[in-house]
């Protein structure tokens, strides 16, 4: 497995798809490996082998969180969102306290237009990790849209403590500041 990995960070993903293929061939009853090759031909862009790879890990482990939440990310990158839900779901079933499936079962249920479950599953994430900044950002989303100044101005807050550079940081300060404008002086 390391071979296949190391083949992945220098590029070469056809060689690293086929090591993973050789590596399920040698241990055919690995959930891991089909795991491993799923996620090596989801970056490749496969997705429907991707899911096919996922598929056979959980038939040869059921509890194996790690692909259902990738099933889930396909769905939901598809913006297939029931799907990506009931694959979170069932990921949560067998892991509740596993942050990522409740930050990206609120992902899905906000593309269901769902902002109420959303905050309860992105509030879930945060009990269990209290430094998942996407969380609070998500948050600071939905609370702004409606038009929650004073929750939504606190999350992007907690996201900018968290992530002062982070990927939706300069979005995060540029919303504080209009929603702090809109509330006049305090």
């Amino acid at each position: 497995e390391l071979l296949a990995e190391n083949l992945e960070q220098q590029g070469k993903r056809a060689q690293s798809i086929e090591t993973y293929q050789l590596i399920v061939q040698v241990n055919p009853r690995s959930a891991d490996a089909y795991n491993d090759l799923g996620l090596a031909l989801e970056r490749n862009n496969e997705l429907t082998a991707a899911l096919t790879q996922y598929k056979k890990a959980l038939d040869l482990n059921p509890n194996l969180v790690e692909a259902n939440i990738n099933i889930g990310n396909i769905f939901l990158g598809q913006k297939q969102y029931a799907e990506a839900q009931n694959a979170y779901v069932k990921a949560l079933q067998i892991q509740p306290e596993n942050s990522m499936g409740h930050y990206n079962l609120g992902v899905a249920l906000m593309g269901q237009d769902r902002a109420d479950d959303a905050i309860l599953e992105y509030k879930r994430a945060i009990k269990i990790d209290p430094n998942y900044a996407n969380a609070y950002y998500a948050l600071g989303m939905i609370y702004q849209a409606k038009s929650e100044q004073i929750d939504a101005i606190s999350s992007y807050e907690k996201y900018l403590s968290i992530e002062p550079s982070g990927a939706y940081s300069q979005i995060a300060r540029d919303n504080v500041e209009k929603l702090k404008q809109a509330q006049g002086p305090q």
